[in-house]
């Protein structure tokens, strides 16, 4: 079959969209100072500077203003502005927006912490086999 997603747009006169300098994959934490969870694209600004954007339905909704969290996606720079692209494909494995205050509130940080191992483990061990 086929996958898509019907998303939320909110009119914003015309949405520019510009070409950045791809850095590569990056894993980024902060405090999310203002977001548009349920926007297309979601938008979580953080307080270190660095923008999350996810144009898939997939991240939306996962973190609210005042939360922190951790994030992984593609890090881009456009105009000297740091973005944080996830979901930078439909079906991504490796990428992914999270409230670690969720997760500590539920009991769940240190599950978390052990899959990002786990998941990074097995991605450099394919890599080094490959």
């Amino acid at each position: 079959g086929v996958s898509f997603d019907i998303l939320h747009v909110k009119n914003r006169g015309g949405m520019r969209i510009e070409m950045g300098e791809k850095v590569g994959k990056a894993v980024i934490r902060g405090r999310v100072l203002k977001s548009d969870p349920f926007d297309f694209p979601s938008i979580y600004v953080l307080d270190n500077g660095v923008t999350v954007l996810s144009f898939t339905h997939t991240f939306s909704g996962q973190a609210f203003d005042g939360e922190n969290v951790e994030a992984r996606g593609v890090l881009e720079i456009v105009n000297g502005k740091r973005y944080l692209i996830v979901g930078s494909y439909r079906d991504t494995a490796d990428e992914y927006v999270v409230s670690l205050d969720l997760l500590e509130g539920f009991d769940l940080l240190e599950d978390f912490l052990r899959w990002k191992f786990e998941m990074e483990s097995e991605r450099l061990t394919k890599s080094y086999i490959s």
